[in-house]
């Protein structure tokens, strides 16, 4: 491992791709009296699924807890968002048959049908405008998601699902392993990720304990 290669920037999070909460908040509020409550103690998973909602296409509201988002192929984790959170506005099939969402249990989440989500968006004033700013934020998110895993290899994969994972606060990052964080969200092979994770700690770039990232020292070197 070269350390005086050009180096890969410690992440700082972009508040250009800043979850637009406000706008988030506005719309669950206009939607919320016409959605029906999901009980997440017994039906958590595929909360996307049409055939569930007379094949309607559904719009997931998650009020409170954490939604977890698979793509389909290859069952890869997308995303784990936390409330408030909206997913299912684009209305797109290919996304309903690209994506599954799962909820933990005990999260607060309501649905209701894309069409009478959009018709309540056109009788609202002031909606579009929220709609449009939820909209881009998705958007920005998938192609941030795109750029760190297409035409990298397993060596930046691993540096940039780090540098994500850092920048949960450390309770939560107590409680995730580092390597299921990146196999989850990666095809990687376990002993090639197992392997770039021991390099780096004895480089002392990252301080892992017990399987959970305390902390990145250092920044990390181009190549491995």
């Amino acid at each position: 491992m070269n350390a005086d290669n050009e180096i890969i920037q410690i992440y700082q999070p972009d508040t250009s791709i800043a979850k637009p909460i406000q706008a988030v908040e506005n719309l669950i509020a206009l939607f919320l009296p016409h959605a029906n409550k999901v009980d997440t103690q017994l039906d958590v998973n595929d909360l996307m699924n049409p055939a569930k909602y007379d094949d309607k296409l559904p719009v997931v509201l998650l009020l409170s807890g954490e939604i977890v988002v698979y793509r389909k192929a290859g069952d890869l984790l997308f995303a784990w968002p936390n409330a408030p959170y909206l997913f299912g506005l684009e209305g797109s099939h290919f996304r309903y048959e690209t994506y599954r969402l799962k909820a933990t249990k005990g999260s607060e989440v309501f649905i209701l049908g894309r069409e009478e989500a959009i018709d309540l968006v056109q009788h609202h004033d002031g909606a579009l405008r929220d709609l449009l700013e939820h909209q881009t934020w998705l958007y920005d998110i998938m192609s941030s998601r795109d750029n760190l895993l297409i035409n990298k290899n397993s060596y930046q994969i691993v540096c940039g699902l780090l540098l994500e994972l850092y920048q949960y606060p450390l309770e939560k990052r107590l409680k995730m392993s580092v390597a299921n964080y990146i196999l989850d969200r990666s095809n990687l092979a376990r002993s090639g990720v197992m392997k770039i994770l021991a390099a780096l700690r004895v480089g002392e770039f990252v301080d892992i304990q017990r399987g959970k990232l305390i902390k990145v020292l250092k920044k990390f070197p181009s190549d491995y």
